[in-house]
């Protein structure tokens, strides 16, 4: 539907009320710069209501769903800097992404969507930062498949090559 649209001119309350006459089925994201990097918080919508929340922080691999998100996004709405993309999907699409995503599904109270001023507050990712734990390497090797390889030493994989004739690739080519 509209996509690069500068957060500083877009009215989350008003975007949320334009949503909601239109009966949108879609969502709408914002994709602000924090302290770490860049953070997106998203809004599904469904006939016009706001139904899930998503939040990422990710210099910090930190998601938050649901009500978490919905405070977060709020908040992004604040920031100075941002772009705000909205994109309408089919109501099945809609329907998929909340049957896959349960824990997102949120249903603001009506007082949560009445205009008013919200400051910025970095408390939201300064929260998302002292949370992060870093990965140890074997959680590392684990995330990207690479617990399971056998590391020999680089000697003993030169000289195993040296007993097999000096060329892995032979089998390969061998005739017969």
């Amino acid at each position: 539907m509209k996509t690069d649209l500068d957060s500083a001119s877009v009215d989350f309350f008003a975007l949320v009320a334009e949503l909601g006459r239109h009966r949108f089925n879609g969502y709408f994201a914002i994709c602000t710069s924090g302290e770490g990097g860049f953070e997106e918080g998203t809004m599904v919508f469904d006939d016009g209501k706001p139904v899930a929340s998503f939040y990422e922080y990710y210099a910090y691999r930190r998601q938050y769903v649901g009500e978490e998100a919905f405070k977060r996004v709020l908040n992004a709405f604040s920031n100075v800097t941002g772009v705000v993309d909205i994109l309408e999907l089919s109501n099945e699409q809609v329907r998929l992404l909340l049957a896959f995503n349960e824990r997102a599904i949120m249903v603001p109270a009506a007082k949560d969507l009445e205009p008013r001023a919200v400051p910025f507050s970095q408390a939201f990712e300064a929260e998302a930062k002292s949370s992060v734990v870093p990965l140890t390497k074997q959680e590392l090797l684990k995330k990207y498949r690479l617990a399971e390889i056998e590391r020999k030493p680089a000697g003993e994989q030169v000289h195993s090559l040296a007993l097999d004739g000096g060329d892995p690739l032979k089998p390969l080519f061998s005739e017969g």
